[in-house]
């Protein structure tokens, strides 16, 4: 689990933070977290 790169989605309403899914980034999601370039490719 050390290499486990969480990937979780929330929304702001008024002063609280919902948390809306909460899983582990798939193989694409986390290439775009480690390699900043492949986000922009």
């Amino acid at each position: 689990m050390i290499n486990d790169v969480p990937f979780v989605v929330y929304t702001e309403r008024k002063q609280n933070i919902r948390l809306i899914p909460a899983r582990l980034a798939n193989k694409t999601e986390w290439s775009i977290y480690y390699d900043t370039d492949s986000y922009f490719r």
